[in-house]
């Protein structure tokens, strides 16, 4: 599964994933099983998650400055408990559902 969103990973384009946290709920893995069952066992049943994030002109530095990978900057943000309690939701599913992450950046097509 391909997220593509433009700039940084904020508030705002997390807020823009609320679909995947109700879509999460919708979904059943075997019949017969709790609806804690069904979402613990999911995560087996999904694809990877990659975070493509457009037109990105930040430095991706962990808070001391150094260098990180987009994958780090994602699992980062992913664990930052400073967001509202509806991005914390999200964040969750995520961690939860896409066991497999990764994150990709692409700088403006005229920048260097």
């Amino acid at each position: 599964m391909v997220y593509n969103s433009v700039g940084c990973i904020d508030e705002r384009s997390m807020s823009d994933l609320e679909m995947v946290t109700a879509l999460a709920h919708q979904i059943r893995t075997e019949e017969g099983l709790t609806e804690r069952e069904s979402e613990e066992q999911l995560f087996k049943y999904m694809p990877k998650f990659i975070w493509l994030l457009r037109d990105v002109t930040l430095k991706i530095e962990d808070e001391y400055g150094n260098k990180i990978t987009p994958t780090q900057y994602l699992e980062n943000c992913l664990t930052d408990q400073h967001s509202s309690e509806t991005s914390k939701k999200i964040k969750k599913t995520l961690l939860n559902y896409f066991k497999d992450r990764e994150c990709m950046t692409m700088v403006r097509p005229v920048g260097d």
